[in-house]
């Protein structure tokens, strides 16, 4: 009863003082909204590379290379000195022992000249296997793609992007028409979808050029060595598993005793947690600077609460002389504060919402100046429920906390210096 009363003294006395209120609040309201909009911000981040992994097809992906460098066990970087060189025969014992994995893809790519008739194109040259366009997410427009007949067979054929067809062949069809690299003639015997301009996720360009890895090996670059495998696993979580059974599989097959001393693997996991990363920095530093304002809402309730509790000393003396006891006193001073500080917060979530989805719709814009993926990037604007509870109980606590001083000094007044107060 006490609790309930003391409830409703203090909402009309914010009331009686609307916009002395509103003011005071205005600082927790900038506050909670600055939190509100750099969590959205940061969140938003991790929610665009989480689905760019996705409509990459990499949330189940991992990439396997050979690197010149490789850290050693104190930190040091030192020169690769294995023997070790990924091959197309990897491939086929990853894609037959490992149960965890679906398929892989292997690629070895150069810059070249590529000539048809009397046109000439810089092009960039993918040695690489049948699964290229489903673990690209690239896919064929016109033709056929490359087979397990053209790898076995190291068949001198070659599907293209559409603005190698565009510049070489001006406007005619490229399919069954030959093409000229480095001497080596080939067929065009497809066609890819065309990607949008500057393309950002890796799907592959309309500049590039895939042959079969063998005739990539045999006519060009000399050797058996792969540059690159993405692999990519059955499921999300069966990535870590898909690592440990390829490891197994590289270690066994060219006879090292780690397959990282020679190898690197990076997954979606390890990209995330770079992600991550940067993500919590950039909300940190948001966040304290946002802080800031919360700090001055709650230096603002404070004074306006000592206000208060000097204009209201007749009141305080006049309730205590009728038997108001302090911790009535003190909850009503409280709960006043509690108010100013619970319904900033709640003011300060709704605008941070708002200017939240104004901040990701700016950022698009900006992103997609410079072109972006199909339908353009797209920030998402992310404020969780969660977020949104923690904003508010942190407000409502700085209420409490800016409350403290002023509701213990009505509390403890005495009776008799208060109702002298006139």
């Amino acid at each position: 009863m006490v609790l309930t009363h003391s409830v409703f003294q203090g909402f009309m006395a914010l009331f009686r003082q609307k916009l002395r209120a509103g003011l005071t609040m205005l600082g927790m309201v900038i506050g909670i909204c600055a939190v509100t909009v750099s969590v959205s911000v940061s969140e938003g981040l991790n929610k665009m590379v989480i689905g760019l992994l996705e409509n990459m097809g990499m949330g189940n992906g991992i990439v396997c290379w050979r690197d010149d460098w490789v850290q050693r066990a104190d930190g040091k970087w030192e020169r690769n000195k294995s023997r070790a060189y990924l091959e197309y025969g990897d491939v086929l014992a990853i894609e037959s022992d490992a149960p965890s994995v679906k398929f892989v893809v292997p690629e070895n790519w150069w810059e070249a000249t590529a000539r048809h008739g009397s046109q000439y194109k810089q092009v960039r040259m993918i040695g690489t296997s049948p699964d290229y366009d489903r673990g690209h997410n690239w896919f064929i427009d016109r033709g056929r793609f490359l087979t397990a007949l053209d790898i076995e067979r190291k068949e001198r054929v070659c599907v293209i992007g559409t603005d190698i067809e565009r510049d070489l062949y001006k406007g005619a069809s490229a399919l069954g028409e030959q093409i000229t690299i480095r001497g080596v003639r080939m067929t065009v015997v497809g066609v890819m979808e065309k990607k949008p301009d500057n393309s950002p996720d890796f799907t592959g360009t309309n500049n590039n050029l895939l042959l079969p890895l063998t005739t990539f090996q045999e006519r060009f670059s000399g050797h058996e060595y792969v540059g690159v495998f993405f692999i990519r696993a059955k499921s999300t979580l069966q990535v870590r598993k898909a690592v440990r059974e390829v490891k197994v599989i590289l270690q066994r097959r060219h006879m090292i005793p780690d397959a990282t001393a020679a190898f690197r693997f990076q997954t979606s996991d390890q990209i995330m947690e770079e992600v991550g990363k940067v993500s919590f920095v950039m909300k940190a530093f948001l966040t304290g600077v946002a802080s800031i304002a919360l700090v001055v809402g709650g230096v603002g309730i404070m004074n306006m609460m000592l206000v208060s509790v000097t204009e209201r000393t007749y009141e305080i003396g006049l309730r205590k002389a009728v038997g108001a006891h302090r911790v009535h006193i003190l909850y009503q001073f409280l709960i006043e504060s509690l108010v100013l500080g619970t319904i900033g917060g709640v003011a300060g979530v709704g605008v941070g919402w708002g200017l939240g989805k104004i901040a990701a719709f700016a950022i698009s814009s900006l992103l997609n100046r410079g072109g972006g993926p199909p339908g353009g990037w797209v920030w998402p604007s992310v404020v969780s429920l969660d977020a949104a509870l923690f904003a508010m109980l942190v407000a409502g606590i700085i209420g409490v906390i800016a409350g403290i001083l002023p509701a213990f000094r009505a509390a403890f007044l005495p009776p008799t210096d208060a109702l002298r107060h006139v």
